[in-house]
């Protein structure tokens, strides 16, 4: 788990609503921090709500409704754990838990940490793209129509392969402009997928639950939900899973479909191209 830490490369290891990253070692005991750097503030949030679940400090009704538990002698949890145990002294579904505007604003909390170690694009960088990429697009679409229209002149209407890799170009611009993670941060969830692959086809945290014996495979299991998405995780140890988390039956379905091609390219030598691509486990909830 210590390795996991220091391939996330982050200076920082639990991430709480105020956005203060610890130490690297606790990285591997929090996996907020992967989370938020996976898939953002949401996954985070998903995330935190699954563990305060697995932890006891949150019940799902049959209907996924979460109802807050009392857990005597328990670990606080961090800032957004806090704030989803306030908002369920009720029973409230996922949704109505995520709408909740504080919430989002805690779950977003160390995304200024990860930017500042060079794992994510900040929003300012991406703003200052934003106006060299729409230069480009504008002059490419500028140019092309002018080929578009001599090739007309020349009678020549066999335009369509052209149009066809001008709208490429320009969603791969814009793609680009609009990309949360850097390079750094890429290559980082690359390592931690490969690091990780092997304790997700042992089915990590098979043994739920809060004694000491059976807290290693309890934090395995949020690190692979961290590192690949809730879906990766089983439901039979699990059995708030699917009521609580109803898109995960979904994404699992995506995830299994895919998985066989991902897996056998990720074990290659070049695997850290397809660990950092969302087909890799990322579309997981």
């Amino acid at each position: 788990m210590a390795a996991a830490a220091q391939l996330a490369r982050a200076p920082g290891g639990r991430v709480d609503g105020g956005g203060v990253l610890g130490s690297p070692g606790s990285l591997a005991a929090d996996p907020a921090a992967f989370a938020l750097l996976r898939g953002g503030p949401q996954k985070r949030f998903r995330l935190e709500v699954f563990q305060l679940l697995e932890e006891g400090h949150l019940v799902s009704g049959p209907d996924g409704r979460l109802t807050r538990v009392a857990v005597r002698d328990a670990i606080p949890p961090a800032a957004v754990g806090r704030a989803v145990l306030g908002r369920c002294e009720f029973p409230w579904s996922l949704s109505e838990i995520w709408a909740d505007r504080a919430i989002q604003a805690s779950s977003a909390g160390g995304e200024a940490q990860l930017a500042a170690c060079g794992l994510l694009i900040d929003a300012a960088t991406r703003g200052r793209r934003n106006g060299p990429v729409r230069g480009v697009m504008l002059g490419l679409s500028l140019l092309i129509g002018v080929k578009i229209m001599a090739a007309i002149a020349g009678g020549h209407h066999n335009i369509g392969f052209l149009l066809v890799l001008t709208g490429l170009a320009c969603l791969l611009a814009a793609g680009l402009a609009r990309a949360r993670r850097s390079l750094a941060g890429e290559r980082s969830l690359a390592n931690l997928q490969i690091l990780l692959r092997r304790q997700r086809s042992r089915g990590a945290g098979r043994r739920p639950g809060g004694s000491a014996q059976d807290g290693e495979a309890a934090g395995a299991a949020a690190l692979v939900g961290a590192v690949f998405g809730l879906s990766a995780l089983d439901a039979g140890a699990f059995g708030f899973l699917d009521t609580a988390f109803p898109g995960r039956l979904r994404a699992a379905g995506r995830d299994a479909a895919g998985g066989s091609s991902c897996g056998a390219s990720c074990g290659a030598s070049s695997g850290s191209s397809c660990a950092s691509s969302s087909s890799c486990g990322d579309c997981g909830s």
